[in-house]
């Protein structure tokens, strides 16, 4: 949404992503740079050209927004600053790190210690830098040398969602869960919460949409679906369109989402605004949301008496 925004707002905007991310009509300029990280920038000469190109950019723009991970946002933040002894207008050209990242990053990950020297050294190349969550901005204030961060809470798109009430004729005995399938998003831990709530309540559904990204993941949940019994009550929908998912959020009565890991989770947002009480982990700062039920990780029993 922020080129969206920053277009309509008058912004010359070049949105520049990863190869494949584009998948619909922009009102703004657009490059695809393919795998830019520091693996595989220098495997092949149309990498270097994608630089050239982002070269340009860089040097034409006065504001830019980084988005990405601390070593590929570093290397661009370097980039423009060097940029800047270059061109004329260096003092205007702004350059802001938007953080898409889970605060726990920084305690759980086997890249937990190269991303924190990373930060600790190079957060001073950046102008600003953006969080969106307070659990984020209190353990990344550790490390970064620069303590100006400020808090922006990821937001849903005005473009797809308007806000609705709980109260809907639509609404049936459905639990939905949206994300992509894989193993920190904690669907197994989902699924057998769903067994215990569905033998007080065995005409509710599990609906469970998203892409399939981890095959093996999917196929033991199908398995864990049929060693519960509850092969006839919980729907495996894949990737949905928006105006699917917009249904299905219309449709739902309860939104669970019982992540183990989690950058913000913009779904539980849209289910907010599509009226869903919603049951959650800790994971992505679970506790910014207001109203949100707060269960511990991995427990189904906690969960099923939640939802």
């Amino acid at each position: 949404e922020i080129p969206f925004y920053l277009a309509n707002m008058g912004y010359r905007v070049t949105f520049v992503t990863g190869k494949g991310a584009i998948n619909e009509e922009y009102i703004f300029k657009s490059i695809e740079t393919g795998n830019i990280d520091r693996f595989s920038i220098f495997e092949n000469l149309k990498e270097i050209m994608h630089i050239v190109f982002l070269l340009k950019e860089v040097h034409d723009s006065k504001l830019i927004i980084i988005i990405t991970s601390p070593p590929s946002a570093l290397a661009l933040a370097f980039i423009a600053r060097f940029m800047n002894l270059l061109s004329p207008g260096y003092k205007k050209r702004k350059v802001i790190l938007r953080m898409d990242t889970d605060g726990d990053l920084f305690e759980t990950t086997a890249k937990s210690f190269y991303y924190v020297f990373l930060l600790s050294v190079g957060s001073t190349i950046f102008h600003s830098i953006v969080v969106e969550s307070t659990c984020v901005k209190e353990k990344l204030s550790k490390y970064c040398l620069k303590k100006s961060i400020s808090i922006v809470p990821e937001g849903y798109s005005k473009r797809i969602y308007r806000p609705h009430p709980h109260y809907s004729p639509k609404r049936r005995d459905v639990i939905l869960f949206t994300g992509r399938i894989v193993p920190i998003k904690g669907i197994d831990v989902l699924i057998r919460a769903f067994q215990l709530i569905h033998t007080s309540y065995p005409k509710c559904r599990l609906r469970i949409s998203g892409p399939i990204e981890d095959k093996d993941y999917y196929k033991k949940l199908e398995l864990l679906t049929y060693e519960l019994d509850l092969n006839g009550s919980v729907d495996f929908l894949g990737e949905l369109s928006n105006d699917e998912l917009s249904d299905e959020y219309l449709t739902a009565s309860i939104f669970a989402f019982l992540s183990r890991r989690e950058g913000f989770s913009i779904a539980r947002i849209e289910a907010i605004i599509n009226g869903l009480p919603v049951v959650t982990t800790g994971a992505g700062c679970g506790r910014d949301l207001a109203g949100a039920i707060i269960v511990p990780y991995d427990d189904p029993v906690s969960s099923a008496n939640a939802i």
